[in-house]
């Protein structure tokens, strides 16, 4: 069955079966509105007479229950400005529980965000205390209020349950709690249990709306042999405008010990501990940064390779900058800052008028990324967006690195013959096309300035245009081994 509307998108359902006094079974559901899409199946919506009757006595929208085998959302709509919620009254009360088993979110460019087992209740109805939701902060001229008592619901490995209400007049008071669960393990082989528990409370509605938000996670560990366990620990305190260009109005969190992979499976294994704090600062906004990681690695053993990180951010209307930022990773030292514009309240996304520099010393790609070279290498790069009207995502620039003096135990500075790498040049890359799969990143147009490279004796220089999609170079170029020397100038191009 299939309907359609300009308005409400279409929808299109397969295997639909039931009655109107037991209720519905539908196989498959398809919904898509442009780049919004909703796709169900296993679809399962229980009745039985007391639904009608209830309708009938004006009494609301009762079903027994709603379940579904997998619902997934994809969502490729280019971001808009959000407008202030100020209400969310429904005609009639509604009741119902609910769960899911399976649930997935695309968006453009990110992994699929997945939850499964979800179980819970909602209901909407006149507001009255209620021992399965939060109590509202005090707010008067409120009558109806939305509450979600969620039984279950896992992310990764861990379990989560909470209850929310929500007013729905303005101006829409919250309340929400969160407790979890979150058993894991230390690369060292302590198995933890993390326990988190989050609140917010504060208001949804108008443009002033501000959200008081409170969290803490807190792990014990399973002693192994006598090595006493170490306890991470997160606690937050946050206070945020969600309609506001600037959502985050201050920030403060202290970790200990804290494994970013028990929290989100995506993330790499780490101990992480320090603190950061955000505040206004006049018109300005601040932020600082103070991290430690006790469990550096390279990025392919899904490790952080980052020992210490500290940064200084402020945000001044639409421009950002990132000052004072120094680490040690990779087993050397990095220094670096940079400027950004982004008006959120326009909708962006990506960042523009963006530049920045970073200095790097001792760094040894191996540690970074295992297979890479174990030598240590000193850098030093800068990058700033350069847009035309035929490139509007251009960037200039500009890189050089040279073996550090200093090598590690094994590394001949000898053997590597002062490879020197040096590249100038303008970064064009690829568009996409409307109706067409997005191009891969490093497809695009290269215009080098300057080209040097000196590694092993071979010595390469070249200007000109490289093509990385089709592997075509034009330009000019000289390459000069021990008893060679070659040049050349016009179109070189990769047999297809």
């Amino acid at each position: 069955m299939e309907r359609r509307a300009d308005t409400v998108g279409t929808l299109r359902t397969e295997g639909l079966e039931g009655s109107v006094r037991g209720g519905v079974r539908v196989a498959a559901l398809d919904w898509r509105r442009g780049a919004l899409a909703v796709h169900a199946e296993g679809v399962v919506l229980q009745w039985d007479d007391a639904l009608w009757l209830g309708l009938l006595r004006g009494r609301g929208v009762h079903p027994s229950s709603a379940h579904m085998q997998l619902l997934r959302i994809t969502d490729t709509r280019e971001p808009t400005p959000t407008e202030p919620l100020e209400r969310l009254v429904l005609p009639l009360p509604v009741s119902l529980a609910f769960s899911v088993d399976r649930f997935e979110r695309i968006a453009t460019d990110t992994s699929p965000f997945t939850l499964s087992d979800i179980r819970g209740h909602y209901n909407y109805g006149l507001l009255a205390p209620s021992s399965d939701a939060p109590a509202l902060p005090a707010t008067t001229g409120i009558a109806f209020a939305h509450r979600l008592r969620l039984d279950s619901l896992q992310l990764a490995d861990g379990r989560y349950q909470g209850a929310l209400t929500l007013g729905a007049e303005a101006p829409m008071p919250l309340a929400l709690d969160l407790q979890g669960t979150l058993p894991t393990r230390v690369p060292e082989g302590e198995a933890l249990s993390l326990t988190a528990q989050a609140q917010v409370r504060g208001s949804l509605g108008g443009a002033a709306a501000a959200l008081d938000i409170t969290a803490q996670v807190q792990g014990s560990a399973t002693p192994m042999g006598k090595t006493p366990p170490s306890n991470p620990s997160l606690a937050l305190t946050a206070r945020v405008m969600p309609w506001a260009a600037q959502p985050l109005v201050s920030a403060d969190a202290n970790a200990q010990a804290l494994n970013l992979a028990a929290l989100w499976p995506a993330a790499p294994v780490t101990a992480l501990s320090g603190r950061v704090q955000a505040q206004p600062d006049g018109a300005a906004w601040r932020a600082s940064v103070t991290l430690a990681n006790a469990l550096p690695g390279p990025a392919d053993k899904a490790r952080l390779p980052l020992q210490s990180l500290s940064a200084e951010v402020e945000q001044r209307g639409v421009r950002w900058t990132v000052s004072d930022l120094s680490a040690e990773l990779g087993g050397g030292a990095l220094k670096a800052q940079g400027a950004f514009d982004l008006d959120t309240a326009g909708g962006a996304s990506l960042p523009t008028a963006w530049q920045g520099e970073a200095t790097a010393s001792g760094v040894r790609p191996a540690l970074l990324w295992s297979t890479l070279p174990p030598a240590a290498l000193d850098a030093q790069a800068s990058a700033r967006a350069a847009p035309t009207a035929s490139a509007p995502q251009a960037v200039e620039l500009s890189a050089k690195i040279t073996p550090s003096a200093r090598q590690p135990a094994g590394v001949s500075l000898a053997a590597l013959r002062q490879s020197e790498v040096r590249v100038k040049g303008l970064w064009q890359p690829a568009l996409a096309v409307a109706g067409t799969p997005a191009p891969p990143t490093w497809h695009g147009v290269l215009q080098l300035a300057e080209t040097h490279l000196a590694i092993a004796g071979a010595q390469l220089d070249a200007k000109g245009q490289l093509d990385t999609a089709r592997l075509r170079h034009d330009g000019q170029g000289s390459l000069a081994l021990p008893g060679l020397n070659l040049a050349w100038k016009g179109l070189a191009s990769h047999a297809q």
